[in-house]
């Protein structure tokens, strides 16, 4: 999706992710299936938001001069709303739907956590998953980045979590608070 200045969207990573895990042949075939209920309800909200920038871009009657005089006095006014803009406009907010019986960090954004001396973006570089084993009695799992070790800087809604498993396009594929838990069944499975 392009805005007429050129801004695009960035969200080629879960597609391309789903189609390379469908071909390996212990990956179930329903994984390529989760792409639409994942992304569909961003792509719709990525269509709005660029409907909504493109007409206070473009809409130079005094009414529309107007509207994004008051719409930017409320950000500069409300940083709570510049920070939910903010994040909504650069995808940081997406969040996919996740099970019942899954972690209350599954389908969330991963923040740049402090792992020693890197952080999880840069371990995130190599397009694969990355497994963060912070209690170190994770056992690892094939085919994916592990990093043993607590996070170097405390993170408040990391308080708890044992271990996670992270997917190429940043977002928590699987979490568990148990030292000893099991990511192989994750990895396997569903978000592949």
């Amino acid at each position: 999706m392009l805005l007429p200045c050129g801004q695009k969207s960035a969200s080629a990573a879960v597609p391309g992710t789903a189609v390379g895990c469908a071909h390996v042949p212990r990956r179930p075939d329903a994984l390529l299936d989760t792409y639409h209920d994942e992304r569909h309800p961003v792509g719709a909200d990525l269509l709005a938001s660029t409907r909504a920038q493109t007409a206070l871009m473009t809409g130079h009657s005094p009414e529309g001069q107007a509207l994004r005089a008051r719409l930017s006095g409320l950000i500069a006014d409300l940083p709570e709303l510049s920070r939910t803009l903010a994040e909504r406009l650069s995808a940081l907010s997406v969040a996919y739907p996740a099970g019942e019986d899954d972690h209350r960090l599954a389908g969330t954004r991963a923040p740049d956590l402090r792992l020693g001396g890197t952080g999880l973006f840069a371990l995130l570089r190599t397009g694969h998953h990355v497994l963060l084993d912070l209690s170190g009695g994770t056992p690892p799992a094939e085919g994916v980045t592990h990093h043993r070790g607590p996070l170097s800087v405390p993170h408040a809604d990391r308080a708890g979590v044992a271990a996670s498993l992270i997917r190429p396009d940043g977002h928590v594929a699987w979490a568990d608070d148990a030292p000893d838990a099991d990511p192989r069944a994750a990895v396997a499975g569903r978000w592949g």
